[in-house]
């Protein structure tokens, strides 16, 4: 998926240990080694997941595509060994209802598209202050050990006054709009986690790419 262009910011632009560890944390509210492992997790598991290019100076700046993964797996993961499975997961979920017929995009395509657009529409210009959060995005899933439902998630990244847009495996058919939904939708179910992701920190990730 094509993204918009970002302009280059010279030296100042993030690398993956500087997302891993200052970037994320500062955004998120997390431990620094616990955003690193997540970041190493994927690295390890697969060296395309996130962009890499040598080391220190010669580090590859990261993509919308590289933070929209990462973020994926650290917000998604209960504990930090599942960092891969978090992003496959999610990551590869599709539109709920008709948003399907007109897109094949992936949660994590809609996510990076979202970080791209803002860290574009942000260079050069000083954070916002535009009152109170919200919530951008809602993940969705069954708790316990190798829990085999599917994984959802509700994306508040849209266009003014449009609805939310449910995510959800490729053959999922009910309606998402609500976790109320998501507990209708799937079987045996016992505890129902949730993970919401603010904007406010979604953009504070983006505005550093």
């Amino acid at each position: 998926m094509q993204f918009p262009r970002i302009a280059s910011k010279g030296p100042a632009m993030v690398t993956s240990l500087k997302l891993a560890s200052e970037v994320f944390p500062a955004a998120l509210g997390l431990r620094t080694f616990t955003v690193v492992q997540h970041l190493r997790n994927l690295q390890q598991a697969d060296r395309r997941l996130i962009t890499f290019k040598g080391h220190g100076s010669s580090a590859a700046h990261m993509t919308p595509g590289d933070a929209a993964r990462l973020l994926l797996a650290v917000a998604g993961s209960d504990l930090v060994k599942d960092s891969l499975a978090s992003l496959q997961g999610f990551g590869q979920l599709l539109p709920v209802g008709r948003a399907r017929d007109r897109s094949r995009i992936t949660l994590e395509d809609h996510f990076a598209g979202f970080l791209a657009t803002v860290a574009a529409e942000a260079y050069g210009q000083d954070a916002p202050d535009d009152g109170p959060d919200t919530i951008a995005l809602s993940l969705i899933s069954v708790a316990g050990e190798g829990a085999s439902h599917p994984r959802a998630a509700i994306s508040y990244l849209v266009s003014r006054g449009a609805a939310p847009l449910g995510f959800a495996p490729a053959d999922w058919r009910a309606p998402l709009a609500s976790v109320a939904d998501y507990v209708a939708g799937v079987k045996g179910a016992g505890i129902i986690r949730e993970r919401h992701l603010t904007r406010r920190s979604i953009e504070q990730i983006a505005r550093s790419l």
